[in-house]
Parts: C-alpha cells; sequence; structure tokens
C-alpha cells in the first residue's frame, strides 16, 4: 500500500499512458476554442458550437489511464476527512499499470483498487490494490466518518494483505472489508453458499455494517445454512463494526429470481433496492410483492426498514413495475429522509400506480420517493437506443442532483430541455438535475466504437460533479476531442470533473 499524508485523488494511470488535462478555461465563452492537453499526447480543442458555454457547467479537467485491456471505476463515494471534501474511488483492472506511483500488477484476469484522493485531482491520500489468479471485482463503497468498506465478489482465493487471504467454498463468493483510516485493511468477511454468493451492496451506521446481494444454492452464515427458494434469492445482513462478525441477517426468495442491487441506511432506516421475478412468499414480513401480470419480468422495490431493533422491520415499501423490465441500479437517502433512485426500464415504468412512463428503447429514469415511500419526482431518461442510470448523488446544500449513465443517442431528459447526440450508440454520461428534478445539464464521454459507461458520481464542496467509469481511446467530452491516446481495442479508466454552470 502507498500512503502520502493528506488528501485524496482520483487520477488514473495505466502502463505508461497518463492524460490530465485541466480545462479550468475549456470553453469559457459560446465559440471559443478549447484549452491545451498537458501529461501525454493529450489534446482538447474545439470551436464554434462544439465547445460548451459553460452555462450549464463544463468540464474543469479529466483524467484517464489506459493499457492493453480493460480497466473501469466502478463507484465514487463523497467523504469528509477533518471537515475537507474527498472522493473514494474503487474499480477494476485486467493489467498492470502505475498509478500515480503505485504499480498494480495483475496477476490474471480481473483485479481491484481502491484509492482516497481530493476532488480536485491534485493529491493521492492512499491507494491499494488486491490481486489474485482468479477474478475480484468491486461493487460498492460505504463511509462512516472514519473507516471504508468494500463489498464486492472473487473467485478462487481473495488478497487482503496482511489480512489472512479468503477463499471461495464453490464457484463465486462475496465478501467486506473494512479499511481504517490510512487504508490498511482491519477485517475482511466472506459470504459462502454451496453455489454463488454476490455482495452487491454496503451501508453503515454507528450500529453496524449492513450487506446485501444475491446468492444460489445454500448461503451459509455462521453455523446456519439457507437455502434459496428458485435460481437466485436475494439477502440482507447486518455484521459488527469491530469484528465483522454477523449480527442478523435474512433472505428472499420466489421460484425465480432475486437479488438487492443497493442500500442506503440514515436515522434507523435502512433503504434498499431490489428486483425480483417473480411472487416472493415472504419479504421482510408481508407476502404481497409479486411482478407485474402485464409482464411476467423483472420488477423492482424499494423498501424501507427499521433496524432500530433486533432485526429489520418493513416500514413500507414502493414498487417499479410495469411491462418490460425495471431495474433499480442505485439509491441514496437526504437529510429529509428522501430516497433518490436511478436505474433502466424497457417498455414501460410505473411508480405507485401513476402515469405510464414509455421507453423508445431501453431508458433510464430517476424517481425522488418523500419519506413516506411516495413518488414525488419521476423523470425519464430516454433515447433513440439503449440508455441506462447507473448511479446517483444528491448535493445537500442546493439539492441538486447528478446521475452517472450510459448515454444512448439523442438524450433526452424528462421530456423536455436540451438533447445530446452520442459519439456511439452507448456512451458515459453525467446528468444534472437541480432540486425539482429540471435539467441543468447533460455531458457525455465517448467514442464511436467502445461502449462508454460511468458507474459512479459524487459531488465537491464547490457544487462540481467527480464521475467516473470506463472511457475509449481519442475519446471526446461534450463533442470535443479531449486526448489521443489508450489502446484502439481497450476501455481506460477515467475521472471527470464538471463544474457548476456559470
Amino acid at each position: 500500500m502507498n500512503r502520502a499524508p493528506s488528501l485524496l485523488v482520483v487520477s488514473i494511470a495505466l502502463a505508461g499512458c497518463h492524460a490530465l488535462l485541466d480545462l479550468d478555461r475549456f470553453a469559457p465563452a459560446e465559440g471559443a476554442g478549447g484549452a491545451g492537453g498537458t501529461g501525454g499526447a493529450g489534446t482538447a480543442g474545439g470551436g464554434g458550437t462544439g465547445g460548451n458555454d459553460c452555462t450549464n457547467g463544463c468540464l474543469r479537467s479529466v483524467q484517464r489511464f489506459g493499457g492493453a485491456a480493460d480497466e473501469e471505476g466502478r463507484a465514487l463515494l463523497r467523504t469528509l476527512v477533518q471537515g475537507d471534501a474527498h472522493v473514494t474511488l474503487v474499480g477494476h483492472y485486467q493489467s498492470s499499470f502505475d498509478f500515480l506511483g503505485t504499480q498494480f500488477v495483475n496477476e490474471s484476469g480481473i483485479d481491484l483498487f481502491v484509492s482516497r484522493t481530493s476532488p480536485d485531482l491534485s493529491v493521492i491520500d492512499w491507494t491499494d490494490s488486491y490481486a489474485s489468479p482468479a477474478n475480484e471485482n468491486a461493487q460498492a463503497i460505504a463511509y462512516d466518518g472514519d473507516s471504508t468498506y468494500i463489498c464486492g465478489g472473487f473467485a478462487g482465493t481473495l488478497n487482503i494483505a496482511p489480512l489472512t487471504p479468503l477463499s471461495a467454498t464453490a464457484t463465486d463468493a462475496g465478501f467486506v472489508v473494512k479499511l481504517g483510516s490510512d487504508g490498511a485493511p482491519i477485517w475482511a468477511y466472506p459470504i459462502q453458499s454451496s453455489d454463488k454468493a454476490r455482495c452487491n451492496a454496503v451501508a453503515v451506521d454507528d450500529a453496524g455494517v449492513y450487506i446485501a446481494g444475491n446468492f444460489e444454492g445454500q448461503l451459509t452464515v455462521g453455523a446456519t445454512m439457507e437455502a434459496s427458494v428458485g435460481a437466485s434469492d436475494g439477502w440482507l445482513m447486518k455484521l459488527e463494526k469491530g469484528d465483522g462478525n454477523p449480527i442478523w441477517f435474512q433472505t428472499f426468495g420466489s421460484p425465480s429470481s432475486e437479488s438487492v442491487n443497493t442500500l442506503a441506511v440514515r436515522d434507523d432506516v435502512l433503504y434498499l433496492g431490489a428486483r425480483f421475478n417473480g411472487a416472493v412468499g415472504d419479504f421482510f414480513g408481508e407476502t404481497d410483492l409479486a411482478v407485474d401480470t402485464m409482464s411476467n419480468q423483472n420488477d423492482s422495490v424499494v423498501a424501507a426498514l427499521d433496524i432500530s431493533g433486533a432485526g429489520p422491520v418493513l416500514n413500507w415499501k414502493q414498487t417499479f413495475s410495469g411491462s418490460g423490465q425495471q431495474s433499480i441500479e442505485q439509491l441514496v437517502v437526504d437529510a429529509s429522509g428522501r430516497a433518490h433512485v436511478v436505474g433502466s426500464f424497457n417498455d414501460r415504468l410505473v411508480v405507485a400506480g401513476g402515469t405510464p412512463e414509455f421507453a423508445t428503447d431501453g431508458d433510464g429514469f430517476y424517481v425522488r420517493l418523500s419519506a413516506s415511500g411516495n413518488p414525488t419526482i419521476v423523470v425519464p431518461l430516454t433515447g433513440q437506443s439503449d440508455s441506462a442510470a447507473h448511479a446517483v448523488a444528491v448535493d445537500e446544500s442546493t439539492g441538486e442532483v447528478a446521475i452517472g449513465m450510459s448515454i444512448g443517442l439523442d438524450l433526452t431528459v424528462g421530456g423536455v430541455g436540451r438533447t445530446r447526440t452520442a459519439e456511439s450508440g452507448a456512451d458515459a454520461g453525467v446528468v444534472r438535475l437541480d432540486e425539482n428534478g429540471a435539467l441543468v445539464a447533460i455531458h457525455w464521454l465517448g467514442v464511436a466504437g467502445h461502449h462508454e459507461i460511468c458507474w459512479g458520481v459524487a459531488f465537491a464542496d464547490d457544487g462540481d460533479i467527480v464521475a467516473t467509469g470506463s472511457l475509449g481511446p481519442d475519446a471526446k467530452v461534450d463533442g470535443v476531442a479531449v486526448d489521443a491516446g489508450g489502446d484502439p481495442n481497450s476501455l481506460d479508466l477515467f475521472i471527470a470533473r464538471f463544474q457548476r454552470g456559470m
């Protein structure tokens, strides 16, 4: 592990290819040229209407690192360290590379890394990587004001030095690891089943650590075993913060497949977003969770659970249904107890029996639920080809919302406002909404011939949006070429920062 004395920087490096563009003066006015690139063979430019006039927010910087295989940033989280905003990043890599002076060595397949940096991409606090001969992945991160928690999955053996390696007892296993304030591992806990187990989400409060995912076969927690009802069941577990030992766990399923995809916790209430594909016999004490009869495909649910007692008790649930499939990807909860939910749907989306939203293909959505679970804002994110929303963050000071996406052609937000035409059929996208769900800005990053995705977003103290994901070579940001580099056959990890409009 490499540790420096103060901040975190989200920066990406790979096999000697490192491009950092400081674009504070990028398109300062309509028709002005872009700023020049620095660091590698990077270039940034453009003129006329190709630039972004910053009225609705413009690119401050973008950083990418690439090699001979695919790399990506998988999740971002805003963390406060001694009153300063930091960004914690987890991601995957498939080739060895230098990450700001730390050499990440790929042993085989997919390995994972974690880093905490300053949002302005200038200072790295600490960074580490976990590699083994098989595959590892990181799915989510959480922070309690001191420690960082990462959950994901692995096959074979997962090495988290200096802890004892974790070994999967079957095909795939899940894991959660706690890191101290300096990034050093404190404990790690494996989620094991007789077939496959995955950890998709993590949240933390003063009382414990909450993790969730899905499993096939028989889930083992301590001396207790729970068999899946169908092909795949959802699970939820609470662990001790001090040593990672289980406190309680619960599963739910149908003859089909279920999974918990995201968690958030605030004020003794745990919020989960899950998908289900059948009639769930016992969903935290209720028996009426079933898919829309018009579709018989995946539906989704947000549930609020009271966790102040010995186990989870359902406060309320809200279904996302309709013909086609609906998938909740991430949710966050603000100080007022409102859940901000993003995901994807095809054909039709219905929330709480309200007016259907129709998809042009596969599309994304943003929904805000009140503290009692009622939808107050529903914003479809639609285009002429597949789009999906993967990540969401809320600026508590302004109420603005950031959404990380994969963007199809001619993305329209809420059916009104500006549209952006993607460089190819699938670009990484960042959408900024105001506190009422109205469009403020759309940004897209991509190049023809590659499928880019924005997997994580976070707000800096100044209202800038920091975003991470995967980016193809010779990419453009908002239609303007920003760098020349990257392997032509692979995707690189990127970090971009978009400032609030002038």
